[in-house]
């Protein structure tokens, strides 16, 4: 990716979700620590084996802990008994095991109402992250945080998606991004140094360490991390910081 960058006149904030309790978190938070990048990593507690207890405590040094939950169910679906559980009891479990403050919550499968936005708020957090796609402006619902991209493999249904992150015309001159979303993380951010000198934008991207070792996309990964890390007029934050400028934003 090439670029004409301008430090004082284009900001582009970069915010990185790890979705899912897994054991290669840790090689994800290494990486980031290769790139001096942070993320936030979202925990759902149920999954979380003594093996990984010493590789979150390590991760939460440098990252942000949220919680996603104790047993990544649909929390539209739950009695609000079931939501008090997986809501603050996931939260408690997650502080007393890094000894912090948990202030995040990621709803699994994006999935939220009314009801579970109230108990996420009423258990202490202070943010929530959808997994509703496109997004690369400032967000004014810090509680339906919404995101730029996935990295995972695409279908043609996502479309429209693809129209209003890179353009028609770009989609036509490359259909294969819909099934790279390593170049697809290049040229959105590529069209989005550009759009920033006009306001401030965002590059959410969410990542699931299970899915990268499955596709044997540690590579892919890396070389976004590279290119992220690699620009003068951005700025990485964890979801919590990045909650914190919209809200910022909205008081004007």
């Amino acid at each position: 990716m090439k670029t004409n960058e301008n430090k004082s006149s284009s900001t582009i904030y970069i915010i990185l979700s790890f979705d899912d309790t897994h054991y290669l978190n840790r090689k994800c938070a290494n990486l980031l620590d290769k790139y001096n990048l942070r993320g936030t990593f979202y925990f759902d507690v149920a999954r979380i084996s003594s093996s990984m207890v010493e590789d979150i405590r390590w991760i939460s040094e440098r990252n942000e802990v949220g919680s996603h939950g104790i047993t990544h169910r649909d929390l539209t679906k739950l009695t609000f008994g079931e939501l008090i559980y997986e809501c603050g009891k996931s939260k408690e479990v997650l502080e007393n095991l890094i000894g912090k403050p948990v202030n995040s919550f990621a709803y699994p499968y994006g999935f939220f109402n009314e009801k579970v936005r109230k108990v996420i708020r009423d258990c202490g957090y202070i943010n929530a992250r959808t997994f509703m796609l496109g997004n690369t402006d400032i967000d004014d619902d810090i509680f339906a945080l919404r995101v730029t991209l996935g990295a995972t493999s695409y279908g043609y249904r996502k479309i429209p998606f693809f129209v209003k992150s890179i353009g028609i015309y770009e989609l036509l001159y490359n259909p294969w991004l819909i099934r790279r979303w390593d170049k697809l993380v290049d040229k959105i951010f590529e069209k989005l140094l550009y759009e920033s000198k006009k306001r401030k934008k965002i590059l959410h991207l969410v990542i699931h360490a299970d899915f990268i070792e499955l596709k044997n996309e540690w590579d892919k990964l890396e070389e976004v991390l590279s290119i992220l890390s690699s620009s003068t007029n951005s700025k990485n934050l964890t979801v919590s910081e990045y909650a914190k400028i919209c809200k910022e934003e909205l008081r004007g």
